[in-house]
């Protein structure tokens, strides 16, 4: 999702601008919203690179910059997921590390066009399945 040294590619440049107006929208209807920003990388593709330092930037890293940098978000509402590869493991990391751990029960999942029929399926699943305690004391 991200050229090396560069800003967003176009089609995910498109979903960071309507996440951050969704965002700016939060204050007049009396919420508290986040951005969590998804993606380790796509295997198949080269790491981007941050253009100051030229070492290598998960994509949820380097689209939180963009949200904090160029769209004005306030970094403290803007989380990261970068273990996953996936948009399967996009989903299991998010709801692991964030949603169950930080008790949030309302998502808005902003994704392109081309890319929301599988995800809502998968979003859907992985979010559908109950959390199982642990079992035992300990």
């Amino acid at each position: 999702g991200r050229p090396r040294g560069g800003k967003p590619v176009p089609w995910v440049q498109k979903r960071l601008e309507k996440a951050a107006s969704l965002y700016a929208e939060c204050p007049r209807r009396g919420d508290r919203c986040i951005i969590a920003t998804l993606s380790g990388g796509t295997p198949h593709k080269p790491m981007p690179t941050d253009p100051k330092s030229g070492y290598q930037v998960f994509e949820a890293e380097g689209n939180a910059q963009h949200l904090i940098r160029a769209l004005g978000v306030p970094a403290e509402d803007v989380y990261e997921e970068n273990w996953s590869l996936d948009t399967i493991a996009n989903a299991f990391m998010f709801r692991a590390i964030h949603t169950d751990v930080a008790g949030w029960r309302r998502l808005v999942v902003v994704n392109n066009e081309f890319h929301m029929p599988r995800t809502r399926l998968i979003f859907e699943k992985v979010f559908g399945l109950p959390p199982v305690p642990a079992a035992g004391s300990y």
